[in-house]
Formats: structure tokens, C-alpha cells, sequence
């Protein structure tokens, strides 16, 4: 059987790139909704650059929408620095994650983390920093207010403030924000890839 086909949305890959900047579009549109919107961007070379990805996908219920930029410069060594903001919402829910991850040029380079995870229910922030050299140091807040620190791998090193015991559930809970915020983060890199 031969049936007409009809037409029920596109997929657009735009070229923007100009000069030594590599740029383009991707828009998504099906039954008139589009569902995916974004541009990727990239300047640079192997000593310097910068890569930015924004724009957003829908969700059913929600958008994710998302900003990431990074660079990075070589800096007369084989473990360049870096610099990556990341901020991630999902409007309808009234999330916020937003990462930011600095690497100081060299092997033993510190990098230095802070992540906010907003939402209706409050606020958890982390900030800390670790190196080759040193062990991970996590501050780890409550809608403003010092609860927890990670001084290690192990999650023995994950204590409540002033040395108060953690439950299983309480750790659970830091432990998979962290990631959640890490992975959400982190995707536009994939989406740029």
C-alpha cells in the first residue's frame, strides 16, 4: 500500500559559524511544538578557548533549560586550567542548579567547586576544592545555614555539622543531589559532542 506521506514536523541543523568561530543550531519541531532549541558555539585552539551551549529542551510537564560556557588555556604545561559555569532550571518546577568548577594550570592544579540546588523546598549548597595532592573538602549548606562536611572519598568522611552523625538517609540524600546536580550540569557538554 502507498500512502502519501504528510509532514508532521522538522529537525534543522543550522550552520552560524564565522571567522574562527565554530557555531550552529539545532531546532526540533513536531506538531508544531518545538521540543528541542539550542546553539553551540566554540572559539580557540589547543592553547586557549571556549565552548558555550544554550538553549533549552522540552520535557513533558517542564523545560530544561540550560547555559553552559567553559574555557580553558594550555598555560606552558600539559594540564591546562579551566573555567566552567553551568546553570540548569527547569521553570516549571522552579529548580535551579547552578555549577561552577575552576582548575588551576598544572598536575597538581586545585580545583575549586561550588553548586547551588534551588527549589521550592529550599536551598543546598557545596563548595570546596581538592588536587592530586589533597583530599576532597566539601562545605556543605542547608537554606543557608553549615550542615554537613566531606573531608575525604569515604563516605565515613561525610559528617553533620560539629561532628553530629549523619543518618543513611541524610547522606543519601546529599549524595544523589550532588549527582543530580553533576549529571544536569554537565549534559550540554554531550549536547555540544
Amino acid at each position: 500500500v502507498v500512502e502519501r506521506l504528510d509532514e508532521t514536523g522538522s529537525a534543522e541543523r543550522i550552520d552560524l559559524s564565522g571567522g574562527s568561530t565554530a557555531s550552529g543550531r539545532i531546532v526540533v519541531v513536531a506538531d508544531g511544538t518545538t521540543w528541542v532549541d539550542y546553539r553551540a558555539e566554540a572559539t580557540g585552539d589547543e592553547v586557549a578557548g571556549e565552548l558555550n551551549v544554550n538553549g533549552y529542551i522540552r520535557l513533558p510537564g517542564d523545560l530544561w533549560v540550560f547555559d553552559l560556557s567553559m574555557g580553558y588555556t594550555q598555560n606552558d604545561t600539559e594540564y591546562p586550567s579551566l573555567d566552567l559555569s553551568s546553570t540548569v532550571e527547569f521553570p516549571a518546577h522552579g529548580v535551579l542548579i547552578d555549577v561552577r568548577v575552576t582548575k588551576a594550570a598544572g598536575m597538581n592544579g586545585v580545583l575549586s567547586f561550588t553548586q547551588r540546588f534551588e527549589s521550592p523546598n529550599g536551598r543546598l549548597d557545596y563548595a570546596g576544592g581538592w588536587s592530586e595532592e589533597t583530599s576532597p573538602s566539601l562545605e556543605i549548606k542547608v537554606n543557608g545555614e553549615p550542615y554537613a562536611h566531606l573531608s575525604g572519598y569515604e563516605e565515613a568522611d561525610l559528617v553533620g555539622n560539629d561532628g553530629r552523625v549523619l543518618t543513611q538517609d541524610e547522606k543519601d540524600v546529599l549524595v544523589e543531589a550532588f549527582l543530580v546536580g553533576q549529571f544536569s550540569a554537565m549534559t550540554p557538554l554531550f549536547l555540544l559532542a
